[in-house]
């Protein structure tokens, strides 16, 4: 049968072309479900919001409290634990809430933790020293083998090596602290390994007063090598003071030796002090802290 295209009426012929249409964009559309080979996949599903435990890191942390559209300030304890619904790994992402009464809880990022804090309640598994904000200090004051401290602030961020306590304030090592009261076992354990570290402590005291008795002799040789008859004496309990004599000292020797590496070396040593005189009406002193 032929069909002459001139004979076909309009109507037939705009159908036709919509039926094209419509079968190539179902076919366009099936081959992105399936991606192209056949076989269906699934859309990925929406993140899940799951609640996860949170907790307060600083004791007397400020934040909002929601509850009934109201809110009210409020503050915080160490320790306290909070619920955290998070639809992304942002901050703002995520929605805290008291497993109490289902409040809304507001607070900033740095007072709270999502990884489990050391309890608030510790007790010192040795001796150990309390120390002020910068840690690079000799310890203020001591804490006595199985005492107890209540933590009050803990960041993550400073890598889990320190928490503060309330009393005696400052901060203590978490390594030296533990979550129960010492055992009888544990508590002789600790008094022998800190009689074992005063010994230790006391044996490099003396290898460093040894040292400085020994560097007298040495400087004054080192002088004689350079024809500088500068003669040196060591004082002091710990042989912790150094001092130099010579007759031609003057201010032009000081304003020298104040920035000479010989400075340096004495603060080094552990020397608290060095004198220059010359043994007659003139000296000078520094004191290194």
């Amino acid at each position: 049968m032929r069909v002459q295209l001139g004979k076909v009426r309009p109507v037939y012929l705009v159908s036709l072309v919509v039926v094209a249409a419509v079968g190539t964009c179902a076919l366009f559309f099936s081959s992105r479900w399936t991606g192209g080979g056949g076989t269906r996949r699934r859309p990925p599903s929406p993140p899940r919001r799951e609640a996860q435990k949170a907790f307060v890191v600083r004791d007397g942390a400020k934040g909002s409290v929601i509850v009934g559209g109201q809110t009210r300030d409020d503050v915080f304890r160490y320790g306290e634990e909070l619920e955290a619904t998070c639809a992304g790994a942002g901050w703002k992402d995520c929605v805290m809430r008291r497993p109490s009464d289902g409040a809304i809880i507001e607070l900033t990022r740095g007072d709270v933790s999502f990884k489990a804090i050391p309890r608030s309640t510790q007790f010192a598994a040795r001796r150990t020293g309390v120390y002020p904000e910068g840690f690079g200090v000799d310890a203020r004051t001591w804490l006595r083998e199985g005492q107890r401290v209540d933590l009050v602030e803990f960041d993550v961020r400073k890598g889990d090596q320190y928490a503060k306590i309330r009393s005696p304030e400052g901060y203590v090592a978490l390594k030296d602290l533990q979550d129960h009261p010492m055992t009888k076992e544990e508590r002789a354990i600790a008094i022998e390994q800190a009689a074992a570290e005063r010994k230790m402590l006391a044996q490099a005291r003396e290898a460093k007063i040894l040292a400085r008795q020994a560097y007298g002799p040495m400087l004054r040789e080192r002088y004689l090598d350079q024809n500088l008859d500068i003669k040196v004496r060591i004082s002091g309990k710990a042989a912790d003071r150094i001092t130099l004599e010579y007759v031609l000292f003057n201010d032009v020797w000081s304003h020298k030796m104040k920035d000479s590496p010989l400075i340096s070396e004495i603060r080094d040593l552990g020397f608290r002090r060095l004198d220059m005189e010359n043994g007659y009406d003139w000296h000078i002193y520094w004191d290194f802290k």
